[in-house]
C-alpha cells in the first residue's frame, strides 16, 4: 500500500483544514526552497553586472551580495533537510521523522509542520495496533480485550509523546502561540482517549 493510499484510507484529514498528504506538503516546500535558490542566484548575477558597469566598489551592492551568499547557503541547507525528510516519509521511517521534528518547524510553514507531525504520531499509534493484533491473537474474551486495550494505551502514549516533543519546536513557528494552541488541543484529544481506554481496562478487572 502506498503512502497516499494509506492516508486516504484513514478517512479523516491529517489535520483540520489540511487536505494535502505529507508528501504533497513537502513537495510544495521543496519547490519553494528550490525556487528561492534560483531567485537569489539571479539577483546575485544582476548585482555583479551592476558592480561591473559602475567600475568601482559600491559598498551597498557588495553588502547585499554578502547577504545573498548567506541566504543562499541557508536555502540550500533547508532544501537538503526537506529532501531528507521527504525520503523518510516515503520510506515510512517514523523514527527519522520524529527525530527531525525540531527541523520541521524551522523549514516548513507551521501548518505543514503540524500536519506532518500529527501524521507521524498517528502512524506510530497504528503500528502499536498492528503489534496488538499479533500479541493478542492467541487470547479470547475479556483477556483479549484487555490485551488490545493495553496496547492501545501504549500506542496512544507514544503518539502523544511525539506531539509533546513538537510543542517545544513551536518557538520556531511564525505564530508560536497558535502552534502551541493546536498542539495543546491534539494532546487533550490523546489524553481523553488514553483515559477512556484505561477506564475500560479497569472495568474488565485489568
Amino acid at each position: 500500500m502506498t503512502l497516499d493510499t494509506y492516508l486516504k484510507d484513514l478517512q479523516t484529514p491529517v489535520q483540520e483544514g489540511v487536505m494535502d498528504t505529507p508528501l504533497e506538503l513537502l513537495k510544495k516546500a521543496y519547490k519553494v526552497h528550490r525556487d528561492k535558490q534560483y531567485d537569489l542566484s539571479d539577483e546575485y548575477v544582476r548585482l555583479q553586472d551592476r558592480l561591473r558597469r559602475k567600475g568601482y566598489p559600491d559598498q551597498k551592492i557588495m553588502n547585499r551580495m554578502a547577504e545573498i551568499d548567506k541566504e543562499h547557503a541557508l536555502a540550500l541547507k533547508n532544501y537538503a533537510h526537506i529532501k531528507d525528510i521527504y525520503r523518510s516519509v516515503r520510506k515510512d521511517d517514523i523514527g527519522s521523522i520524529v527525530g527531525n521534528i525540531p527541523v520541521l518547524y524551522t523549514i516548513l510553514a507551521a501548518t505543514a509542520a503540524l500536519a506532518v507531525t500529527f501524521w507521524a504520531a498517528h502512524k506510530m499509534y497504528k503500528r502499536f495496533l498492528t503489534k496488538a493484533a499479533r500479541a493478542c491473537k492467541s487470547l479470547s474474551g475479556r483477556a483479549k480485550t484487555a490485551c488490545m486495550l493495553g496496547h492501545q494505551v501504549q500506542g496512544l502514549e507514544k503518539a502523544k509523546a511525539v506531539i509533546v516533543k513538537a510543542s517545544a519546536s513551536c518557538s520556531a513557528a511564525k505564530d508560536p502561540s497558535k502552534c502551541k494552541e493546536k498542539i495543546g488541543k491534539k494532546i487533550a484529544k490523546y489524553d481523553k482517549r488514553i483515559t477512556k481506554a484505561k477506564d475500560r481496562i479497569k472495568g474488565l478487572g485489568g
